[in-house]
């Protein structure tokens, strides 16, 4: 089964991410990894992506990027096949 990444970024999204990251938890496909760059939130964002515990859940914090660096960060980060 090949590996898939699922890659976001996210800039004060406390009030979504909880549902997104639940989301993915929820998939039937099991051989992934979820990779959250967050874009230098000023609310709780990074706090609630860190009370989950599976170690497929990723997130570079407090970055400020733009979406060119944050997606050549993200596709270094990878260990994936897809």
């Amino acid at each position: 089964m090949k590996k898939v990444s699922i890659i976001t970024a996210m800039y004060n999204g406390e009030k979504f991410i909880k549902q997104m990251i639940n989301s993915v938890l929820l998939q039937t496909y099991e051989n992934w990894e979820l990779i959250i760059i967050d874009n230098y939130s000023n609310d709780n964002t990074e706090e609630v992506i860190k009370n989950f515990s599976d170690k497929k859940v990723q997130v570079f914090g407090k970055l400020i990027m733009s979406s060119f660096y944050s997606n050549r960060l993200t596709l270094e980060a990878r260990r994936v096949d897809f």
